[in-house]
Parts: structure tokens; C-alpha cells; sequence
């Protein structure tokens, strides 16, 4: 039994840290007990033991000094590595809401990926352009899109943009009008259309989505509202005719 209690206390010495005190207990074992069938063990937390010891006098400064190994934000700001550099956060997307008969869906605009239409989409919904509108469907059950305005329509086209976003179900996009696309008519995808092109998909319906399912031909929008926006001018290019 002498040799499990000198084996276990050393390994209980390296366990809390102490190391010197447990290579003390495995040089004791080893010259005591030549032989034991623990002797093999031993000999591999012997070895372990050292390199640990190697580290904390040799390594552990100049692994403490890395940056990658430092959380505070002063350090990380002196990062050479762009990845580790401390920068400003980045601005929340723009939401809005949209009113119907049936609900009220809340959207997510995209506009780091799609600023030219996000700033056509905002501007016109501030200027309650889209209030009234009603929709049409498209592609049978594929999706809604906001007819033509009778009166003060506003006709003109953007630059289709790659947003790199995935025409996923309840998807907003402006679809392919001239050379570019549509910048005041807008649809909701009702589902996936993987293949979707000459399109810019620019936000999705974040809450709400159970509401597009009772919209019906000629159903109106009650309202679009600009809950949150980013604190700049939302003018759109458009495309020169």
C-alpha cells in the first residue's frame, strides 16, 4: 500500500498546483518502489510535471504578453492584428413596421448591404408614400407586391444591388425594373426562391410573419412606420433615364 499513498499524494500535490512538492513525492516513489506496476504512470506525470515547470519559469511571461491572451480593452486597442483591435460598435439596422388588415409585421432593413435601396424604402415610408398601397400576388402563391400608385406615383429605378443576403421566406425585395430595379414597389417573398435574380433583397420580417397569411389580392397597407433609423440623410440614387 505504500506506493498507491506516495502515488496519490503526489498526484494530489500536482493537482492543487503544488508541483515541487509533487516531484518531490515522484522521485520518492521511484526510488522506493523499482518496478511497481505504477512505475510507468509515474514516470509519464513525471514528465508532464517538468514541462509544466519549464513553462511557469521559461514561457508563461511571454505567453502573458500576447495579445491575444489579453481582454482588456486598453490592450486591444494596441493590437497590430486588425482582428483584435478594438473599434467603435457597429449601428443597429433600421426596423420598421408595417400595418396591415390582418397585423403588424415588424422588419429589419439591410442596410450594410443594400444602402441605396434601405435609403429609397425609408424615404418614401417617411413620406407615407406606401400608406394605401395594396398588394398583388406574384408567381401564384410566391409573393405579395405593392401595386402602382393611381395618383402621385413615383416612378424611378436603382441600381441592382448584390446585398449577398438569401432570398429566404418573408424577404423584402425590389424586383427588376428597366436596368435596375424597382426603387417605389416593393414585395415580400412567401417563400424561399433560391434562384431569384436581377433582384435586391434589403430586410426581412423579423415578427409578425403569421399575418401575411390571411393577405389577399387588393388588401391594402394600412401604414409604414420608421421605428428606428441610423442618424444620417436617407436619400437613394436613382438611375438616370
Amino acid at each position: 500500500m505504500a506506493s498507491r499513498i506516495v502515488f496519490r499524494l503526489a498526484g494530489r500535490f500536482y493537482d492543487d498546483g503544488k508541483l515541487d512538492q509533487a516531484k518531490n513525492e515522484y522521485k520518492e516513489f521511484q526510488s522506493r518502489f523499482p518496478g511497481d506496476r505504477l512505475e510507468a504512470f509515474v514516470t509519464r506525470a513525471l514528465n508532464s510535471l517538468e514541462k509544466n515547470v519549464k513553462f511557469d519559469s521559461e514561457g508563461k511571461e511571454a505567453r502573458l504578453k500576447e495579445y491575444r491572451l489579453l481582454g482588456h480593452p486598453r490592450q486591444i486597442g494596441d493590437a497590430k492584428d486588425p482582428r483584435y483591435q478594438w473599434g467603435p460598435l457597429v449601428a443597429a439596422r433600421p426596423v420598421v413596421e408595417l400595418e396591415l388588415a390582418s397585423g403588424t409585421l415588424k422588419v429589419e432593413l439591410f442596410e450594410d448591404d443594400a444602402p441605396n435601396a434601405v435609403a429609397s424604402f425609408i424615404n418614401l415610408a417617411e413620406k407615407k408614400y406606401f400608406d394605401g398601397l395594396k398588394w398583388e400576388l406574384i408567381g401564384g402563391d410566391e409573393r405579395l407586391q405593392t401595386q402602382p400608385k393611381a395618383e402621385g406615383a413615383v416612378d424611378y429605378a436603382l441600381a441592382a444591388e448584390d446585398s449577398k443576403k438569401p432570398a429566404d421566406v418573408f424577404s423584402l425585395v425590389l424586383a427588376k425594373k428597366d436596368a435596375g430595379v424597382a426603387g417605389a414597389q416593393f414585395q415580400i417573398l412567401l417563400r424561399a426562391v433560391p434562384d431569384l435574380k436581377d433582384a435586391t433583397v434589403f430586410g426581412i420580417v423579423t415578427e409578425g410573419s403569421q399575418a401575411l397569411k390571411g393577405v389577399k389580392k387588393d388588401d391594402a397597407i394600412k401604414s409604414v412606420k420608421v421605428v428606428s433609423k441610423r442618424e444620417h440623410a436617407y436619400e437613394p440614387q436613382p438611375l438616370k433615364k
